[in-house]
């Protein structure tokens, strides 16, 4: 593995430490946990998702919404799509203000921060000011095992969290 000061060279892949924030939950998967059988009983590994602005809701959340274990109404949905839709390939950071969100999605500026605790209170995001952590164990985009790598290497203090 290669380590340069501005960038992470993992599998070919250049992540960041700028689109790396440390994370706020346990990272509950490692490599393995990744490979999967799919209908035909073949082994199969988690999609790389390299294009569009779509996340897969994984059946432990979906799960926890069915429960009604996690609840958001409409407009806690829209501003989670919101913030979605700006979140980078292999990175769990999204820089956006409150104005922004409130304007993508027609909810009042002043609501805001409702729906974004609402969504902390189910564990998909934490807010700091305008940058928004997410929770890549269920929302992300790219390669998760990439970005594990990555994570690895520029927080390895957090070794307890991640396996």
């Amino acid at each position: 593995m290669y380590i340069c000061t501005i960038n992470n060279l993992i599998n070919d892949v250049m992540i960041s430490k700028d689109k790396v924030e440390k994370m706020f939950v346990r990272f509950e998967g490692i490599p393995e946990t990744y490979d999967r059988k799919d209908v035909n009983n073949r082994m199969v590994t988690l999609p790389k998702i390299e294009n569009g602005n779509y996340f897969c809701i994984y059946d432990k959340l979906a799960d926890k919404f069915r429960r009604r274990q996690y609840k958001m109404n409409s407009n806690d949905f829209a501003v989670l799509m919101s913030i979605m839709f700006h979140l980078e390939f292999n990175s769990n950071i999204v820089n956006i203000s409150n104005k922004t969100l409130a304007e993508e999605t027609g909810i009042q500026q002043s609501n805001i921060g409702l729906n974004l605790e609402s969504l902390e209170d189910c564990n998909l995001i934490r807010s700091k000011g305008r940058k928004i952590i997410v929770n890549v164990n269920y929302l992300f985009k790219g390669s998760i095992l990439d970005f594990y790598e990555a994570y690895k290497t520029y927080y390895p203090e957090d070794e307890g969290i991640l396996y």
